[in-house]
């Protein structure tokens, strides 16, 4: 009877050890019928964008509502992505470009995707290498940017995507019965008319003298150079402006265009210099102004174009594949035209810019202003002399020296 016992137990273990068999089996074949069941949701793309406050802005200290709308209209397309935007403040401690210079690059997480920087901070950044050279941009929209590319390349190598755009130009209002359809110097001393623009800068060369020097063969690899006929032209120009009282040695205390813009409105001057988002503006208050060149010796088309440029902070892969993709979607002719129109500046695009500017300006003056214009010449490449250059002009607004003595003092600096 042991014996049979025995045989009994050992047959029920058997059994139960077959049974546990089956189930395991039966539990394989459900894991390889169904994967998903044993899959882990891979975490999402979190984009990263840092807005700078002087363009996305809504006045109210809020990321402009368009902005949002354009992103989610993009994202609500790849439920993969999150974003997150922040308004950062341009200029100040805790901006940009301070927190960029500070941040821990190791700590991938206190930086940005993206964001939007002008021209020497993009040089800036790229000497720092916290910038990636941008690829996968459509071709269609790099062929649509035109001269405005050069704004985002270093070395012909892309690191910032031109986004917005403002351009200097002289806006005037007509008189009855006068020409301007040249702004040569002689022209605009014949025409006896006052003007304006921001003369003044603490440290450098103002804007509109150093694209009259450089049109007059003042640069040359970069830096400015001694060009003694084009300053002789210029300082004459001046001079015999004061000497007419078309403009005065308060000009120089002029260093943005709001210092003048309401008197300019008010009739004050016939015409200044103002950038293109200014003039935007004003046109809306009134349609008669005119958009023409900067005078300059000879009278040939020529402007100064900054603007805000994308750059890609993000070092992972595929972070960086969808902001690619984001930044294709944002360069779209309608929601770049839409946004451009909304904060009064001028779209990188041509086919953009087509479509519409605020206000309902024409957009072929600027799409000739923007064939011929240059890029912002880096403070390194003004030096010393674009400072004398800066002082000397200025003695001649305020009547201290003649233009004669203005040139001769630059070429004693000179030697």
């Amino acid at each position: 009877m042991l014996l049979i016992t025995q045989k009994v137990s050992l047959m029920r273990v058997m059994h139960l050890i077959f049974g546990l068999c089956l189930m395991l089996a039966s539990l394989t074949v459900v894991a390889q019928e169904d994967p998903e069941s044993t899959e882990v949701p891979l975490p999402p793309i979190e984009i990263t964008i840092w807005w700078p406050d002087v363009i996305a802005h809504d006045g109210q200290g809020t990321i402009n509502p368009l902005l949002i709308e354009q992103t989610d209209a993009f994202a609500n397309q790849m439920p993969e992505v999150t974003f997150e935007h922040r308004l950062k403040a341009v200029g100040t401690t805790g901006g940009i470009m301070s927190t960029l210079r500070t941040a821990n690059r190791a700590a991938t997480g206190a930086l940005p995707s993206l964001t939007l920087v002008r021209r020497n901070d993009l040089v800036t950044l790229q000497n720092l290498t916290y910038i990636q050279e941008l690829e996968g941009i459509s071709s269609t929209i790099i062929g649509d940017l035109d001269t405005a590319l050069a704004l985002g390349q270093i070395d012909t190598a892309l690191y910032g995507l031109p986004y917005m755009l403002d351009v200097q130009h002289t806006v005037y209002r007509p008189t009855e019965d006068v020409s301007y359809d040249n702004w040569t110097f002689d022209a605009v001393l014949a025409r006896n008319e006052p003007f304006i623009f921001p003369a003044g800068r603490a440290n450098g060369i103002n804007d509109v003298l150093l694209l009259q020097y450089i049109q007059a063969g003042g640069l040359a690899t970069d830096n400015l150079i001694v060009a003694e006929e084009g300053l002789q032209s210029i300082f004459s120009f001046y001079e015999a402006a004061t000497d007419a009282e078309l403009i005065t040695g308060l000009a120089v205390n002029a260093t943005t265009y709001s210092w003048y813009r309401e008197d300019f409105l008010a009739g004050a001057y016939q015409s200044g210099v103002f950038n293109s988002t200014s003039y935007l503006d004003m046109y809306a208050e009134d349609s008669s102004l005119q958009v023409a060149p900067i005078p300059t010796a000879d009278g040939e088309t020529v402007a100064f174009m900054e603007g805000w440029m994308w750059v890609m902070i993000a070092q992972d892969t595929e972070e960086r594949r969808v902001a690619t993709e984001y930044l294709n979607w944002m360069l779209s002719t309608e929601r770049q035209s839409l946004l451009a129109q909304d904060i009064h500046m001028l779209p990188s695009r041509a086919n953009a810019r087509a479509f519409g500017l605020a206000n309902d300006v024409p957009s072929d003056t600027y799409d000739e202003l923007l064939e011929n214009a240059l890029i912002p010449v880096p403070d390194t490449a003004i030096g010393a002399l674009g400072r004398a250059i800066q002082a000397n002009f200025a003695s001649i607004l305020t009547l201290e020296n003649s233009a004669e003595d203005s040139l001769e003092a630059i070429l004693e600096f000179a030697d």
